[in-house]
């Protein structure tokens, strides 16, 4: 959670959208635009369109509810379960599952910059990983580039 604010309060502020309200929207633009790389870019660009959607609203009501949501976003499904362990799993297009996405689980909303941080990780392993059958060891190297790629870009994330 946000340091001072308890889980009552998140809850309320993302159930109503009051995140600005509540100080908790970033500064925009921390690092400058020039100094991020053409994928980055599109990672925040995407984020950006993603956290300041109407249908984001869904998913924040159903984390709210502990109820199970499914949106799709410029056409990036986005699920919330709240069994999902952890803050997310990636899900990559297949000759069974046409569309791209992620879940989202409880743990990304233990704070605004770890649903930010979770939004540039998936983002960013939808774009970089190859989909064929791959082994621990090498996801191990997309994990660690995912988690580099949060660290750097997430205040740059923003809810219009």
């Amino acid at each position: 959670m946000v340091e001072g604010i308890g889980e009552g309060d998140y809850l309320k502020a993302a159930g109503n959208g009051l995140l600005f309200a509540l100080g908790l929207a970033p500064i925009y633009g921390v690092a400058r635009a020039s100094s991020f790389t053409q994928l980055e870019k599109s990672i925040i660009r995407e984020a950006n369109t993603i956290y300041s959607s109407k249908e984001f609203g869904t998913i924040e009501a159903a984390f709210k509810n502990q109820t199970t949501a499914s949106v799709t976003i410029n056409g990036r499904i986005i699920n919330f379960n709240p069994e999902t362990p952890g803050s997310s799993l990636t899900m990559h297009a297949s000759p069974f599952n046409e569309g791209s996405g992620f879940q989202l689980g409880n743990h990304a909303f233990s704070s605004i910059d770890e649903l930010k941080k979770t939004f540039i990780r998936e983002l960013y392993r939808l774009k970089t990983e190859n989909t064929n059958m791959i082994g621990v060891d090498v996801t191990k190297q997309y994990t660690q580039s995912a988690e580099s790629a949060a660290d750097k870009l997430y205040q740059n994330v923003i809810k219009n």
